[in-house]
């Protein structure tokens, strides 16, 4: 009965769209979308050799009869399909109707059959995947040349960008799961969303899963995570490809067919260790000869604190990238949905100018690579080298990006906003504000770890005297003294009860709070306290997360973790 529940569930999903059991072409936005019957009428098409297997169907090279056009089918048969099953092909289909990037293969039409056969008609790739071109190298333990690497990883940045930037989390990446387009070209796809989540606003998402030598720290140590768990996952692929061995997958006790994912996962919670030594392991090899600049892209990747750890768009800035493949050297450190937010950053409250001094500080702590390229784009808004941005000038950067589309008024709002001392014009100092701004709490990850440290002592609230000790750390906090933002700060605690906010209203507040909304109330944010007590409750999936398994923390039920299964 669960079986036949699921099964209703997920050909709603794939029918959703229409009534009349077809995917609605436009709603997909897919390219060369073809017209697509349910069922898949199988004589319509030419079906050739099978290039893929797996546990649940396989993937066959078919040829369309009308216009001899090639595709690849990708035949799923859910006969024996658990419920998570269901659920993690129901986000696979949801995130294929959405999809429309060169680095994912073009989706042409989704059919669903009655002996409960999903059929997936995608654009076939021949190339092969990057796990073969690795074993074909012809290089002592699979290795890849450095400057090939840095093609295929400039790539794979890319197609990271835009999943993340939809809030596409992919669960899953490993070599078997990059194609090239054919024999002879470089070019990447990324295949197999079977395990991705989507993951909500302000959410961290907690289902175990993945393939063990390539999962993150944080989801195996139940910590939660974000987008972070992928860039983890690129630094073992690029590790990988330079090594010809993965770094958490060897030694006497991995060796063999059968590896235990327990002790590769392990392994991984010990983290990787920026050393050189003889032997193979989670440290770099004394034997094999790579450049500092890869080292150091490598270690942003694998750092076990997820805070630290590079996003997508900062590793195509990083050194490594820019000096070695043909990337747009032009493009900015903040592109034009960084600037899109500065609505948010005009609308920010008098409270949160208290956190300035702090966001600025951990901006300060970044990469020098980024702090250097921030310095770079500063430099060429300011044409006439003043030192400083004018109105004309930031207007010029508006109208090179790419999509902005915004006219002069909203863009004179937006140079107000970050004209903070109102003279008419951003010196560097307000340029990186934004910045840190920008970095900071528009990335979930780094905003929550920061409001962490509000909460001193673990005790489970923020105090006055607890927001003074944090600012007294920063060298610029003296100029807030006597404020009126310091004056809103002290109200609100003196309105709160016993003189104190609990840990995820404050962090509510700073992140949201609004001149206009004082008296509002404000989202629900989910986020680690750490080492506080807590407990995790399983939320209902809305439409957009569903094979999310998504946890929210309420502290009043429980005294530790507790994983809803």
């Amino acid at each position: 009965m669960q079986c036949c529940v699921c099964w209703q569930k997920l050909k709603s999903t794939v029918m959703s769209t229409s009534s009349n059991n077809q995917i609605d072409c436009k709603s997909l936005t897919m390219e060369s979308v073809m017209e697509s019957l349910d069922p898949m009428q199988h004589d319509k098409y030419e079906w050739l050799e099978v290039i893929g297997e797996g546990s649940f169907g396989k993937v066959t090279h078919i040829v369309r009869k009308s216009d001899g056009k090639h595709m690849a089918c990708k035949n799923i048969m859910c006969e024996d399909f658990e419920e998570e099953d269901f659920d993690n092909l129901q986000g696979e289909l949801q995130i294929l109707k959405e999809l429309d990037f060169n680095g994912t293969p073009k989706c042409y039409g989704i059919f669903c059959d009655e002996d409960k056969t999903v059929s997936i008609l995608m654009e076939l790739c021949k190339g092969g995947h990057l796990y073969e071109r690795m074993a074909d190298s012809g290089k002592e333990g699979h290795k890849l040349s450095e400057s090939l690497v840095t093609k295929y990883v400039t790539q794979i940045l890319r197609i990271l960008q835009f999943l993340h930037s939809n809030d596409i989390i992919h669960c899953d990446l490993k070599p078997h799961n990059f194609v090239f387009v054919s024999k002879e070209s470089h070019e990447l796809k990324i295949l197999d969303f079977g395990l991705s989540q989507i993951r909500g606003k302000g959410k961290r998402c907690f289902k175990l899963q993945g393939t063990p030598k390539y999962i993150a720290p944080e989801a195996i140590d139940k910590r939660g995570y974000t987008e972070t768990f992928d860039m983890w996952s690129l630094g073992v692929i690029t590790f990988e490809m330079l090594h010809g061995y993965t770094p958490f997958a060897t030694g006497k006790k991995m060796q063999g067919s059968l590896v235990n994912p327990q002790i590769i996962m392990k392994t991984i919670s010990r983290g990787f260790k920026n050393v050189r030594r003889k032997s193979k392991g989670p440290w770099f090899n004394r034997h094999i000869n790579i450049s500092p600049e890869a080292q150091d892209f490598i270690v942003s990747l694998l750092k076990k604190n997820p805070v630290e750890r590079m996003t997508a768009k900062e590793g195509l800035h990083h050194p490594w990238i820019t000096n070695n493949t043909e990337v747009n050297h032009n493009e900015w450190i903040l592109g034009d949905k960084a600037f899109k937010h500065m609505e948010h950053f005009a609308n920010h409250s008098s409270i949160q100018t208290v956190m300035m001094p702090l966001i600025v500080a951990e901006a300060k702590k970044l990469n020098a690579f980024l702090i250097e390229k921030l310095d770079e784009d500063f430099m060429r808004i300011d044409e006439d080298g003043s030192g400083e941005i004018d109105f004309d000038e930031f207007l010029n950067l508006i109208n090179q990006l790419d999509g902005m589309g915004v006219d002069d008024e909203i863009a004179k709002s937006w140079f107000t906003a970050i004209d903070v001392d109102a003279s008419g014009t951003v010196n560097h100092d307000e340029f990186l504000e934004f910045f840190a701004w920008e970095h900071v709490v528009n990335t979930d990850i780094r905003f929550w770890d920061l409001m962490e440290k509000f909460d001193i002592d673990d005790k489970g609230y923020v105090t006055m005297e607890d927001v003074e000790k944090m600012l007294s750390k920063c060298d610029d906090s003296k100029r807030l003294l006597g404020t009126p933002a310091m004056r809103g700060f002290q109200k609100l605690f003196d309105e709160s009860k016993e003189g104190r906010i609990e840990i995820e209203k404050f962090t509510r507040i700073m992140k949201y709070h609004h001149a206009e909304y004082d008296s509002q109330e404000f989202p629900t944010e989910s986020f680690r306290i750490k080492g506080a007590s807590m407990y995790l409750e399983e939320e209902s999936t809305s439409e957009e997360t569903k094979g999310s398994h998504i946890v929210r923390v309420n502290r009043k039920l429980h005294s530790q973790y507790t994983m809803m299964q």
